[in-house]
């Protein structure tokens, strides 16, 4: 990885073109004006300057600009925008910065050190600059100093902080989804000691250092919240009949006045607290997220009455997250625009305005306003991903964790200190069980154990390998298991990125997939990793034809599926179908398609077509078809189930997969006898206190 400092040497300056550029106040001159950069597109032209006349694609720009956080390309050409406005430039009769379509930049201007006494000015035009300059020095180190005490400094220069952990809970078990309860120094939160029981409610004293149990039923307790005076608390219940949103009454005795203000087949449900206590906000429930938009809504307890605040209409599943500021003027809200895209909005509730909306390069799980402001905000992922957003300047800063397991902010304890939780990174193993529907056969069943998660098994097309992605601290690794054999590591990324839908090629020539919601290609002869899709796309990978010469795949084309095929010899696609998310190819001779409202068919002949069922979820990994049936996997409630249909006389089956698991995949085994899953291990996580300090 290349490393750019934002600000060099003090007398450090460049010549690029007819411009200077003083790399430590971040200005550029030329005989006539000066502008001003701000830090990410000064450390683009530096790194572009440091390889002038060369072409620069986006993974150069990704690893040395952004640090391999995800990107959109739309955010990679705002900055190069940015740049060319600065440089008086022209995108179509480039001097400066020269776009190479589908492949990345070139800086086409010279390049030069500026030595002192050619810089010199004559006159009053030496001395106005050299006092600019003065004053560009004096300004950059008063926004430095505020920046390094209310942000995270990520410069390379600046020496990286001690982080200091402390645990505030440390039960022989899983504790998460925590709120915290300044008034009342109480912790509230979900705890579970394993699989075998759902999570509960307790509580934890920070002076007393006592901890209760709140909730006994034989239901799931999460995402508990504390009322803003701390007399009431609502929270999510889930039982194998959905979820139920819940406000009670909170008192050192307990949870009293229990109440369902949604019930178990409502498609909302809670998320937080208004400011004054007398609203509650509510999304679309995530049992709903496949099928429609997520909005959000605002429900007055006082008198039952439901305003939807959120209209979004997005490719993607549309609003998860949203908080209140503390004067109740606005509302943050994370939007996903596009598979694995979010932003953050933040809404002006009495001007009916939106004050700020950003792309986001990571997928937050929590946020958080900051000192009860107004203006500054803290968001976090479950990956640990931490930043912070000021909605006055628009000015989105990263917060260096780099301690994997570390994730979840859940209150805000001082400058550069949060309460969050801690995992093991072992979340989860790779195991064979038999065929859930056929008990009475002997077969064996592979444990896959690792210091690691792993994720998406796959066999191959006979059983006698798999492929799956392993996450090792900060990096995740493609894997490959021949049975008897050691692991085989194909190819590595960054843990911010997402390896999904594996499709192995009939002769396992190649291996295709989707990272951060491209789709690519890996062929495991010359060990080439070749993306066929660009990060603006929304596409869903298929399988490969009966031959393995096409890949399909689909791509969401002005609201409506096109079914595509990519011929591995060529490179080239070309359209297949329409309103099709998938084509699927057996080695029997049958085919199968999936449209675009879930529905799976069998291709009985040329015009004809025999309808299957409408499936739950269609990602690879959910459903797969063996001999005369269909298996599915559709997650209800606190379990897994797995659905087998007969595909000749409909008969339908199910049994419960796992309780209290939340990874519904598996891969059937080509003899039907087993199939591999996701075993969900029980966690130790604990909730700590994170203090930053250099």
């Amino acid at each position: 990885m290349v490393n750019v400092s934002f600000f060099p040497d003090r007398e450090s300056k460049t010549r690029i073109g007819d411009k200077v550029l003083c790399w430590q106040s971040g200005r550029i001159f030329d005989q006539e004006k000066e502008t001003k950069l701000a830090p990410l597109p000064l450390t683009f032209l530096k790194y572009l300057s440091q390889n002038p006349g060369e072409l620069i694609s986006r993974e150069q720009l990704l690893d040395a600009v952004w640090e391999n956080r995800y990107v959109s390309d739309d955010a990679i050409r705002g900055v190069v925008k940015k740049l060319r406005e600065a440089l008086c430039d022209d995108a179509k009769s480039p001097r400066y910065i020269k776009t190479i379509p589908l492949k990345g930049y070139m800086l086409i201007a010279g390049v030069s050190e500026v030595i002192e006494k050619e810089a010199e000015l004559s006159g009053d035009k030496t001395t106005r600059l050299s006092f600019l300059w003065l004053l560009c020095t004096v300004i950059t180190a008063l926004i430095i100093g505020y920046l390094v005490m209310f942000y995270p400094p990520e410069s390379a220069n600046v020496k990286t902080p001690t982080i200091n952990i402390e645990q505030l809970t440390h039960l022989s078990g899983e504790e998460e989804d925590g709120d915290f309860s300044e008034l009342l120094q109480t912790i509230l939160f979900s705890y579970t000691k394993d699989d075998s029981e759902p999570p509960a409610l307790y509580r934890k004293n920070l002076l007393s250092r006592q901890v209760e149990r709140l909730s006994f039923e034989k239901a799931g307790h999460f995402h508990a919240r504390f009322s803003p005076d701390s007399t009431r608390v609502s929270y999510i219940r889930e039982t194998d009949v959905g979820l139920e949103s819940i406000v009670a009454n909170y008192s050192a005795k307990g949870l009293s006045d229990i109440t369902a203000v949604t019930g178990p087949n409502s498609d909302k449900e809670v998320l937080s607290w208004s400011s004054d206590g007398t609203s509650l906000y509510f999304r679309s429930s995530q049992f709903e997220l496949n099928s429609i938009t997520s909005a959000i809504y605002r429900y007055r307890l006082s008198d039952k009455y439901w305003q939807q605040i959120t209209f979004p209409h997005v490719k993607g599943s549309g609003n998860h997250l949203a908080e209140e500021s503390p004067n109740g003027r606005y509302l943050a809200v994370v939007r996903n625009t596009a598979e694995r895209r979010y932003s953050l909005l933040v809404l002006d509730l009495v001007s009916k305005e939106i004050k700020s909306e950003v792309p986001l390069p990571f997928v937050p799980t929590k946020l958080l306003w900051l000192d009860g402001e107004n203006k500054r905000l803290a968001m976090s992922s479950f990956k640990g991903e931490l930043y912070y957003f000021d909605s006055g300047s628009n000015v989105l800063l990263p917060q260096s964790i780099n301690q994997p397991g570390i994730n979840d902010i859940f209150y805000h304890c001082g400058v550069r200190c949060f309460y969050m939780h801690q995992h093991k990174l072992n979340r989860t193993d790779i195991i064979e069980i038999p065929n859930p529907f056929e008990p009475s056969l002997a077969v064996t069943g592979m444990h896959h154990e690792s210091n690691s998660a792993e994720y998406h098994p796959v066999y191959n097309l006979v059983g006698d390998s798999f492929y799956f992605y392993s996450k090792e601290g900060l990096t995740i690794h493609l894997m490959r298991k021949t049975l008897g054999q050691a692991s085989e590591k194909l190819f590595s990324v960054s843990a911010g990125h997402i390896i999904n839908q594996l499709s192995i090629h009939p002769e396992e020539q190649y291996i295709a997939g989707k990272i951060e919601g491209r789709a690519f290609i890996y062929n495991q002869q010359t060990k080439k990793l070749t993306f066929i899709t660009s990060p603006e796309e929304f596409v869903n990978i298929a399988s490969w034809d009966r031959g393995g010469q096409f890949l399909y795949f689909s791509r969401l084309e002005q609201n409506r599926y096109v079914l595509l095929k990519y011929n591995v010899s060529s490179g080239e696609v070309t359209v297949a179908g329409n309103d099709i998310k998938g084509r699927y190819e057996l080695k029997d001779g049958r085919n199968f398609v999936i449209d675009d409202k879930d529905r799976l068919y069998e291709l009985v002949s040329k015009n004809s077509q025999k309808f299957i069922v409408t499936l739950p979820q269609i990602g690879l990994g959910s459903w797969q078809i063996q001999g005369e049936f269909l298996y599915f996997v559709e997650p209800k409630g606190m379990s897994v189930f797995m659905n087998r249909i007969n595909m000749i006389n409909s008969k339908e089956e199910r049994k419960v997969l796992f309780k209290n698991s939340w990874v519904p995949e598996f891969s059937l085994h080509s003899q039907g006898k087993k199939m591999l899953v996701i075993k969900t291990l029980s966690d130790e996580g604990n909730l700590v206190k994170v203090q930053w300090s250099n």
